[in-house]
């Protein structure tokens, strides 16, 4: 089996990934591929996914994964971050 997968996007909710091997679209089951209307397109490396997601790739020759908000998360933090920043900075003026 390659090193190398394929993924495609939900287009419902584009948290939901679609990750198969590599050329293999076609070959998954029919009811996965009509699952969701899948969009997009982008390889990565088997080495990238998580082990427990690796799991359900090697057993079932496919997974559908959700993403982690963690860039949301991150972003959201920084916002907080930048928010306190200034207040202190007001403070210490004042």
């Amino acid at each position: 089996m390659s090193t190398r997968y394929e993924y495609a996007r939900s287009g419902r909710d584009k948290s939901v990934l679609l990750v198969f091997p590599e050329g293999t679209f076609e070959g998954l089951p029919f009811e996965i591929r009509l699952a969701a209307p899948w969009v997009g397109h982008g390889v990565g490396e088997l080495s990238e996914l998580r082990p427990a997601d690796r799991w359900h790739f090697y057993q079932l020759g496919y997974a559908i994964l959700r993403e982690s908000q963690a860039g949301d998360s991150d972003a959201e933090l920084r916002s907080l971050q930048a928010e306190a920043a200034g207040e202190n900075a007001m403070r210490r003026a004042a």
